[in-house]
């Protein structure tokens, strides 16, 4: 995962620079989304992990831990209500999955 800032943005030259990186924890990293001002959910080949900006670690989402191949993901830390989509054929998704409340939305 990687932070860039914009260079030059108002020039005839802008660019990217790039500030930090960080190694994931697993492979191919899908979905980034965020659940407030210092955390991040990102999905994996195998699992889901929070991301905290502000120590810059990893660790593993509970709800999803080892839960593979999630393509779409968003949490609401005060209510706890989930939802996220995975793969379930190739790539290919048929379902929306919800938590508090449980449902799953056929597609």
């Amino acid at each position: 995962m990687r932070e860039y800032s914009l260079k030059d943005w108002n020039t005839d030259n802008p660019s990217l620079h790039l500030e930090n990186e960080w190694p994931l924890p697993d492979r191919d990293g899908h979905d980034l989304s965020v659940v407030s001002e210092n955390k991040l959910l990102i999905s994996t080949a195998h699992s889901v992990f929070w991301f905290e900006i502000d120590k810059e670690t990893f660790s593993h989402f509970q709800p999803l831990e080892g839960k593979g191949e999630v393509k779409s993901v968003n949490y609401n830390e005060e209510t706890g209500q989930l939802v996220y989509t995975k793969a379930e054929e190739s790539f290919w998704t048929f379902n929306i999955y919800m938590k508090n409340p449980d449902k799953t939305i056929n597609v």
